[in-house]
């Protein structure tokens, strides 16, 4: 998790280090933390969103194969492709 040079914590260590970052930031300008949160957190959710939906279209997180509900990536060449073939 932590080896940020084969990937790191990806989503997960840009939300951590956004929030120390923005906390930093919020007390240094003499800003209270709570709403500077109010005001960051709407483009926050947005860029999180944007962000899986890239991550589904270039198949790297695709999960596990449902065969009552869900989508499967079926580009050849991307890592859901690979672990479970033409899946419909």
């Amino acid at each position: 998790m932590l080896a940020i040079w084969e990937g790191g914590l990806a989503h997960q260590g840009g939300l951590i280090g956004g929030i120390i970052a923005g906390i930093l930031f919020a007390r240094k300008r003499n800003m209270p933390v709570w709403k500077f949160a109010d005001i960051v957190a709407p483009g926050l959710i947005l860029g999180m969103a944007i962000g899986r939906i890239r991550d589904f279209m270039a198949g790297d997180d695709y999960g596990i194969v449902s065969q009552t509900f869900g989508f499967v990536y079926q580009q050849p060449g991307t890592m859901a492709y690979q672990a479970n073939g033409p899946v419909r």
